[in-house]
């Protein structure tokens, strides 16, 4: 019987070892399992994160649209504002010369009118010196007329009335 409890406490020790290897394959296999099932939580992670970006990009690139759609809308406003700008310009330019003309012309009429009324006062002292001089040339032929009357020697005189 001691080769019967021999082979016995051999297939015991063998049947021991066999499932400690078995625990320990089994161990091995669960640390496996638990690093294959970490990564996959991480892998899920990940492709949540990447999912969560790419619907965030999307985004961003519809509001760049949106973005690039009011600059475009700006942009066109902007061009109306310059061109607005530059016919206020021309309207400008176009009242400053109007002005400038309308001061020449005012300035022209001035002078015309100085003018006029420089020629009204020659006219004026002319005609008054005419009244002075026929009055005066009239007066003289008055004073020459009593003259001629009195003669050079007095009234009634004559020549010998001046060697008495």
């Amino acid at each position: 019987m001691t080769a019967l409890r021999q082979q016995h406490a051999l297939a015991l020790d063998k049947a021991e070892d066999a499932h400690r290897d078995q625990v320990r394959r089994l161990s091995h296999l669960r640390l496996e399992l638990e690093h294959a099932q970490t990564q996959l939580r991480a892998t899920q992670d990940s492709e949540q994160l990447l999912r969560t970006q790419m619907e965030s990009r999307a985004q961003s690139f519809r509001e760049l649209e949106l973005a690039a759609e009011a600059c475009a809308s700006s942009r066109q406003a902007v061009e109306a504002l310059v061109i607005e700008v530059e016919t206020l310009h021309q309207r400008l330019l176009a009242e400053e010369a109007l002005e400038h003309q309308s001061k020449a012309l005012v300035e022209q009429r001035r002078v015309t009118l100085e003018a006029t009324e420089a020629r009204i006062l020659a006219r004026q002292v002319s005609d008054a010196a005419s009244r002075d001089f026929r009055t005066a040339s009239h007066q003289n032929d008055q004073n020459l007329g009593r003259f001629q009357r009195v003669g050079p020697h007095g009234v009634g005189g004559s020549e010998s009335d001046g060697e008495l």
